[in-house]
Parts: structure tokens; sequence; C-alpha cells
């Protein structure tokens, strides 16, 4: 059940004290609860989430037809390539695929997207994969609607397995598979979950399909992958990504994975619980660093990290990245601030200039909206090409705006094309 929006005054004072006396907690938790519309019968199941009440995947579409094609890949000892996008959804969903799939007895190449080249799967990325022997491409969190690529890879015999969640553009899909809880046919109850979730329950079902075969593993132990790309995408903590993120942050507690424990090392995170505050300003950013500034591979090969040595060694040079990306940051919000200044009444901010990193622009517009009150949009230009993100104020839908002609005539203020990219879109869908 989705929580409502609190709305203190419409809360009745005799159910508050009904349902503390029920649930045996304080008046005040009880009335944050029926705010937020969660009563006496989902109460206990929101406040103590257990795993047993995750919904099973019956409905997912292409679920069972990625299945199907998973294992013949196991079977015939295809090479699996796996394709992450460059953020923390993407590079967690990778290593869930990656870590699941080899063990299984998949052979299995793991590659995550470079911001340079651009946001998903490109046809280059296809032909690299096919390239290297893989035929068969599972993607996270991209390739809904990188068309051109899934076209490349159906022209080089490659069958892709799309696990993504983000909407879908008009048209039939190439790949070979699409699991998105986002089609319109998919009939799974919860339309909320990150790619790393999606991908989760790809891996319980491999468990289900291949338990006599593979007994012990136990789709449990990716739980802190989850928490982390689940928590990092903003998704609504409800529903399944609450179980998920509750035991999952129980797990990273736990530093079991050699690069959490070298990450919340680096993070100089104290011995004991991990909260989802911690994740979101302590660990992500740090797993975001490489792929802000180029490379995601980094962040991925410390997830999938066989050791503590190696774990140790790439946390360092993911912290090194993660300074590099504080101080560019800095710089181009100094910048961003002074130029936003000269727009003072205006009812957006759109600011850009040549040579802003385009890893640090959606932070940029975020810290924008956060001191102005107002959407912000912020594009930075290398040789007169733009890359940007766009953040707004609720209540605004700026996704719709973006392509209106006000916005348009503010982006060409520049004199240059403006692109704002799909690091800004993803948060107005």
């Amino acid at each position: 059940m989705r929580p409502a929006a609190w709305d203190p005054v419409l809360v009745d004072d005799a159910a508050v004290l009904a349902l503390a006396a029920e649930l045996k907690v304080r008046p005040l938790t009880a009335r944050i609860l029926l705010g937020r519309g969660i009563g006496a019968s989902t109460a206990a199941r929101f406040l103590a989430p257990r795993l047993a009440d995750l919904r099973p995947p019956d409905g997912m579409a292409d679920l069972g037809k990625a299945l199907d094609r998973l294992v013949a890949a196991f079977d015939a000892g295809e090479t699996i390539g796996v394709f992450g996008d460059y953020d923390v959804d993407g590079v967690t969903t990778a290593a869930v695929l990656a870590t699941t799939l080899r063990a299984f007895g998949g052979k299995v190449l793991a590659r995550c997207a470079s911001r340079d080249a651009g946001y998903g799967l490109g046809p280059d990325d296809v032909a690299r994969f096919a390239d290297d022997g893989c035929r068969v491409l599972v993607t996270g969190d991209c390739g809904t609607s990188d068309h051109e690529a899934l076209r490349a890879a159906r022209a080089r015999g490659v069958d892709v397995v799309v696990i993504d969640h983000h909407q879908l553009p008009e048209g039939e899909s190439e790949a070979f598979a699409l699991i998105n809880p986002k089609r319109p046919d998919d009939a799974f109850p919860f339309k909320g979950l990150a790619s790393c979730g999606v991908a989760f329950y790809l891996a319980a079902s491999l468990r289900s399909r291949l338990r006599e075969t593979h007994p012990h593993f136990d789709p449990r132990d990716l739980l802190d992958l989850v928490a982390l790309g689940t928590i990092a995408d903003l998704v609504p903590l409800v529903d399944e990504n609450r179980i998920l993120v509750v035991h999952g942050l129980r797990a990273l507690g736990a530093r079991k994975r050699p690069a959490i424990a070298a990450l919340t090392a680096k993070a100089e995170l104290a011995e004991g619980p991990i909260t989802a505050h911690d994740v979101g300003f302590r660990l992500a950013p740090r797993l975001n660093a490489a792929g802000r500034l180029g490379e995601a591979q980094l962040a991925l090969d410390l997830l999938l990290a066989p050791d503590a040595a190696t774990a140790t060694r790439l946390a360092e040079e993911l912290e090194d990245k993660n300074v590099e990306r504080q101080r560019i940051q800095e710089l181009v919000w100094l910048e961003a601030l002074a130029a936003a200044a000269e727009h003072e009444t205006s009812p957006a901010v759109v600011v850009g200039a040549e040579g802003w990193h385009p890893g640090v622009v959606g932070i940029i517009a975020a810290r924008l909206v956060d001191k102005l009150a107002r959407p912000a949009v912020v594009v930075g230009f290398r040789a007169g090409e733009g890359r940007g993100s766009a953040r707004t104020v609720p209540g605004f839908d700026l996704f719709a705006a973006e392509n209106a002609a006000a916005l348009q005539t503010s982006l060409n203020q520049f004199g240059q094309r403006g692109n704002v990219g799909e690091d800004g879109a993803e948060v107005f869908a």
C-alpha cells in the first residue's frame, strides 16, 4: 500500500489511540502511520517488513522467456554479457546479475556504461560484446529505449535481455526479452522497483528453477547490493522496496562482502548498523563518483572484488575519484550560483557554460532547486554541444515543460545546441 501525504488535520484522535494500543507504539507513531494511510491491517507489516511478504513474480512480463534463454546459455556454455548503466542503480544491477549468473556456472563478461559515450547501451557496446563471443547480453538499468543498439544486437545474433524500470517509449521493443514493471502488459502489482530490485527477482526466479542443481545459491546474499541501488535511485521506499531495503541494510551492516567492508572503511563509518542516510550520503556518492567522471567500471569491479586486498585497492582508487568529483563540483557550483543570480525574477533557472563537467550538472541542478525553490536546468558545453540535467519543484512537471518553446528559447540563449539528458529526465517521470 502506498502511503498518502500526511495531513494531521484528518487524523482522528480516537483512531490514533486505538492503533497505538493495538500495535503497542507511541501515539505519535500511530498518528504518522494513519496520516500516511497505513491502518491496523497493514501497519504491522509496514513496521516489521518480512522477506516472506515479497509477492511472487507472477505476471512479470517476459520473465519466463528470459529464464529459458539464460538456462539455455548455461547448458550450452555460451558467454553472457552483462551491461549496467553508470549510476548506482545500474552498477549494482550489473553486480547482482554478474554474481547470480556466475553462481549458476555462467561465463560472464561484466561491463558498465561510460558517461563520455552517453546514457545507456550503444551500438559500439553491442559490437564489443559480440566480438568477445557473447551470444546473450543482459542489460541493467538501461536498454528499454536503446532501439539502435537493440537492432544492432539482433543483426549480430545477440539475444538481449533488458532489466530496467524506466518509462517505455512508443513502439515495439527489439529486445529478446524486456523485464520492466512499467510495461503496460506487466501484471506484477508493484511498479516502483529500481532495476536492482527487478534483477533480484530474476535471481530468485533462477534459484527456484535451478534449486536442485545449485542448492547453495541464496538470493538473500544479494540484498546488500539491492539496498544500495534502491536507496540511491530515490524510488519510493514502500511495499517491496521497503522490504528489500530493511533486510538489505542489515546485510550491509554485516559487511560480509569485501567491497562493503572496504567502502565503509573509506567512508569512515563505524562498525555496526548502516542506515539509509549512510547509503545516500556516504556510500552512494562514492560509488557514483567513477561514473560521474567518465567510467563506472571501477565501481563495478569493486562490488565484484573477490577478496579484501582487491577491494581495498579499488576502494582507494574510488576515493580518489570522489575527491576529484567534489573539487570539480564545487568549482561548477560557484560559477552556476553566480550565473543564477542574474535571473532572480525568472520562474525557472537555466544556466550553462563551456567546460562544466556533465557528471556534476545533476547535483548542481538539485542544489539550485534547494536554494532557489525553482526548477533548474544546468548544461555543460564541450565544443558547442551541450549535455545537461534538470530538477524541478513539487507540483511542476518539468519533463513536459522541457519540450515547450519557452524552455527551448532559454536553452538557445547560449547560441549553442542544448540537450537536456536522461540524467535529469528520470526525476520527472
